[in-house]
């Protein structure tokens, strides 16, 4: 699950997780809190920082339908790759949507070397996961004829990805037999340094406990107040509002 592997470097990045001397994986507890303290604006900044700044995260390596030898290091630049990307999604108007096909078809006329600065496509040891033409082993993407099945497929997989997990980007469901369509959030546009409003942000702390042992908490819940309501009760749904069940095993 390459979200949850995003989530797990992310964490281990702001200093969230430690190893216990049992071996086992503990949260760091001034790290959290720290976190948990601050607004949400803060927050979603610091999840991005961690995931753009990040030089061992190869976002390339984790595109679906693409395979890179392991161990091989060094013939890519995760962060080169990523700050040519943001710096291409900052050309868009926040808030208005667009094909992603239609993105990724623009980003290939105007910048098609926007990973490979040197425009050397036939070096890298990316490799399709689907089998090659005898059948079991997979086909080497050399050469620009590929541009499609690497770059393309790493544009789409950035959008539909860690820029809508992190909230840069929202994503609209096509109808049948239309592409998805992506818009820059305001969010995504502070972080790529454009002029723009900051979101509004309106921390409710209106939490409901019921004599069933139910608790509910409101969507804009600061996330400390549902840190402290989850050490204690079991999570139950998240709408319209996060709502968890205390139980024995949950006191336990």
């Amino acid at each position: 699950n390459v979200r949850l592997a995003l989530l797990l470097h992310v964490a281990n990045r702001l200093g969230w997780l430690k190893r216990a001397e049992s071996g086992h994986i503990q949260l760091t507890g001034n790290r959290v809190r720290e976190f948990l303290s601050r607004t949400r604006s803060e927050q979603r900044q610091a999840l991005f920082d961690a995931w753009r700044d990040s030089p061992e995260w190869n976002d390339l390596c984790r595109t679906p339908g693409l395979e890179c030898p392991p161990g091989a290091t060094g013939w890519n630049d995760p962060l080169q790759t990523r700050a040519a990307v943001l710096a291409l999604l900052g050309r868009l108007q926040p808030n208005g949507w667009y094909r992603i096909a239609d993105v990724v078809a623009a980003v290939k006329q105007v910048e098609p070397n926007f990973q490979r600065p040197t425009g050397r496509y036939d070096e890298w040891p990316i490799r399709s996961t689907r089998p090659g033409g005898d059948g079991e082993s997979p086909q080497p993407l050399h050469g620009i004829e590929h541009w499609d099945a690497v770059e393309g497929a790493l544009l789409s997989f950035l959008v539909r990805g860690p820029l809508h997990w992190l909230g840069a980007v929202d994503l609209a469901e096509p109808s049948a037999g239309d592409e998805w369509l992506m818009s820059l959030t305001s969010w995504g546009a502070r972080w790529l340094g454009m002029d723009v409003v900051q979101p509004h942000e309106n921390p409710q702390r209106s939490l409901q406990v019921t004599d069933d042992f139910m608790i509910s908490l409101p969507t804009s819940a600061p996330l400390e107040d549902r840190f402290r309501v989850e050490r204690f009760a079991q999570w139950q749904s998240s709408y319209p509002r996060y709502v968890y069940r205390i139980t024995q095993r949950s006191l336990m």
